[in-house]
C-alpha cells in the first residue's frame, strides 16, 4: 500500500471513530427508519423514489465497512506481494 493510501486510510478512520461521525451515523439510522415505514406513500413514484433515498442514505451507513474491506484489501495485496 502506498504511502498515501495508508494515510487516507488512516484519516478516515480518524473520522469513523470520532464522537460526531457516530452521532451522524445515528442520525442516518433514524432517518432510514422514519423512511421504511410506507403507510404515507401514496403512488409508485412516491415508492420509488422513497426507495432512492432508503438506498443513499444505506451507502453511507455503510461507508465505514466499505472503507474496511479496501483497507484489508490493499494490504492483503501488500502481503501478496511480498511472497
Amino acid at each position: 500500500m502506498t504511502p498515501e493510501l495508508e494515510e487516507y486510510f488512516d484519516h478516515l478512520n480518524v473520522m469513523f471513530n470520532s464522537e460526531g461521525y457516530k452521532l451522524f451515523i445515528e442520525e442516518v439510522e433514524n432517518k432510514i427508519a422514519l423512511l421504511n415505514d410506507l403507510t404515507t406513500v401514496k403512488t409508485a413514484d412516491e415508492l420509488h423514489h422513497r426507495q432512492g433515498q432508503i438506498a443513499a442514505l444505506q451507502s453511507v451507513l455503510y461507508f465505514s465497512d466499505t472503507v474496511a474491506v479496501a483497507r484489508e484489501q490493499a494490504e492483503e495485496s501488500d502481503d501478496a506481494q511480498d511472497f
